[in-house]
């Protein structure tokens, strides 16, 4: 997507609380994921987001503040949970527009951006799916929010609390991994930012990578993949679908389920995926962990 400057004078303002403004621009514009320029005369002051990892990372970014509504899923701080609950991935659109935001950021996917637009509301829509995606919806949102300074220092300190950890699993022997994301079964595939955050950890994930970033597999070939790790379920839960008693990682009892602090961070596209990255390396290889 994009990457943006900021200059010295702007950091005074930032101590003083102000947003930060892009130099030489009244207008921000900020293209989204579907292809289209979001504009905006000042930094948003008043945001709903409607992804946990935007929430995330407008926190992040020290805007928390200026969140006026989240979606269901955006938890895990008093002060966001606080905030009205606008609904999951259909959004009730009249409690949005009730909030008066200048702002509101959601997932590309789905209708929900379009039927916010049509209520006249301005939606920037974009989300990761794939690891280098991260970095650009982090930087996109830093700079609707007049942060992108901010935004940048962000993203380098992430790359290298990731390279920190993943220099751990260096050397280490690649085991096969099987990631649940939900029961049906949806995985993860090699090129979502999960699946580049399993191998980071020294594993690899058995879902192939013509199926896309979280493709639905087949239980028989779950079989046929033979995991070593599978993460996500329980032994329990492994033991009672067909033909799985007969998988490595069942037999060798290496099945984890996640709490969901541990999903969370491992799910979440947002500025917390080192510390997934930390829950994978300490499942999949736990003699590497500190």
């Amino acid at each position: 997507m994009m990457r943006a400057l900021i200059s010295t004078w702007l950091a005074l303002l930032v101590a003083c609380g102000a947003p930060e403004r892009e130099p030489g621009s009244s207008t921000i514009s900020v293209d989204d994921e579907r292809g289209r320029t979001v504009r905006l005369a000042r930094p948003a002051t008043r945001i709903v987001s409607l992804l946990a990892s935007h929430t995330e990372t407008l926190v992040a970014l020290g805007v928390g503040d200026r969140i006026v509504g989240r979606d269901t899923y955006s938890t895990g701080s008093p002060q966001i949970e606080a905030l009205p609950d606008l609904g999951g991935l259909e959004p009730n659109v009249e409690a949005v527009a009730a909030l008066e935001p200048d702002l509101v950021i959601a997932a590309e996917y789905g209708t929900q951006a379009g039927v916010l637009e049509q209520a006249g509301l301005t939606v920037w829509a974009g989300s990761a799916q794939r690891y280098d995606e991260l970095f650009e919806v982090l930087d996109a949102i830093a700079r609707l929010v007049g942060r992108a300074g901010e935004g940048e220092r962000i993203a380098r300190e992430l790359r290298e609390r990731i390279a920190r950890v993943a220099a751990r699993a260096q050397g280490a022997p690649r085991l096969r991994v099987y990631f649940e994301v939900d029961p049906t079964p949806y995985s993860v595939g090699p090129r979502s930012f999960i699946g580049e955050m399993i191998a980071r950890a020294g594993g690899a994930t058995i879902a192939p990578e013509p199926l896309g970033e979280f493709p639905r597999l087949a239980l028989e070939e779950i079989v046929v993949r033979d995991p070593e790790v599978m993460i996500g379920l329980s032994l329990d839960e492994a033991r009672g679908r067909p033909g799985w008693s007969s998988v490595t990682a069942v037999r060798r009892g290496r099945v984890r389920a996640l709490s969901d602090a541990e999903r969370d961070v491992i799910v979440r596209a947002g500025t917390r995926i080192d510390e997934g990255l930390q829950v994978l390396l300490e499942i999949i290889h736990p003699e590497l962990a500190p």
